[in-house]
Order: structure tokens, then sequence, then C-alpha cells
């Protein structure tokens, strides 16, 4: 439970503004945390011949490790064997979820190369991986959830609430001195 008081200090709690003591927040008060979930599957590129993308680690698998152009700026290093990120893990928006690469096919539908389309998480997404779930789909072909853990702490602007409807804007937080 938090302890409130009602009082008036330099104008940072007008208009049902509201501040908040820092070290308590520090402790862990009015901290959230946020779920994101993400499903990726292989996808079958040419049903006649059976030919899909395949999940990989483009960075440390010998078969794709020279061919493959991975792309810029991404960070394949919390990978696994199979191209899927570690439970765990801390990611940014430049970690890769899972490394896909996806069959180039000439006129014949020979395979001549390999592409990267791994997929990254959602601009600005930051947090841990709190588990994955790998599962086959009807096809045969491999499919994987993961669920992603956000941390949020308060900041000035953030919308505050009671269970009574009494809501304030996060005016100021001060130190506990």
């Amino acid at each position: 439970n938090a302890l409130v008081a009602i009082t008036t200090y330099a104008g940072f709690n007008q208009e049902d503004s509201v501040m908040i003591n820092e070290a308590s927040m520090k402790r862990g008060m009015f901290q959230t945390v946020y779920y994101h979930s993400y499903d990726f599957m292989e996808e079958m590129t040419d049903p006649a011949t059976q030919i899909h993308t395949e999940f990989a680690n483009p960075a440390v698998n010998p078969l794709f490790k020279e061919s493959v152009k991975r792309k810029e700026g991404m960070s394949y290093d919390k990978l696994d064997a199979e191209g899927v990120i570690l439970v765990g893990t801390e990611m940014t928006e430049d970690t890769v979820l899972v490394g896909i690469v996806a069959p180039i096919q000439d006129i014949n539908g020979k395979i001549t190369g390999y592409r990267d389309v791994s997929e990254k998480p959602k601009r600005g997404q930051h947090g841990r991986v709190e588990s994955v779930y790998r599962y086959a789909t009807r096809d045969g072909l491999k499919g994987v959830k993961i669920r992603v853990a956000e941390e949020r702490y308060p900041v000035l602007g953030d919308k505050l609430g009671s269970r009574h409807s009494q809501k304030g804007t996060l005016g100021l937080i001060l130190p506990e001195e």
C-alpha cells in the first residue's frame, strides 16, 4: 500500500498531478512488466518440391556462414545452434530473435543459394526472453513462440490511478532526502 500525503509543493502537484518518492521507485514501487509475444514459422516456398525456409544460425552454421549475407547492424550471437534465441537473454531491437534462411531458386527450380530473412523484434523493443516454445506445424515444418518481458518504471507524464478512479499525472520524482 502506498502512503499518500496531500500537500502543495512548488506547483508540481497542481491539476491532479502526483509526486513520487524516488527511493521507493528504485525499490520497485509502481514497477510493471509488459509481455510481448512473437510467433515465427518456417514457410513453404514451393509445395511441389517441398522447398521451404529453414531455421538456422547464419553466423555459425557452416552451410550458411560464408554464403549468406547477414543483415547489417543485427546481433546473431545470442542464438543457439538451431537459430532460436536463448531463454534468459537480454535483448534489444538489434537482436535477432530467430535466424531464418530462404532458398534462392533458379528458373528450373534448383536451389542456387540462400538469403537471410531472420526475424527481429518490433522497433524500440527491449527486455528479457521469458520463454521459448518450439512446435511443429501440420506440414512438418518448425515453429517457435517467444515471450519477452519488458520491465517498465514510471516516468514524468505517466498517468497513475487508484481503484476508485482518482487519477493523476506524474509531475515530479523527488529524492528521499
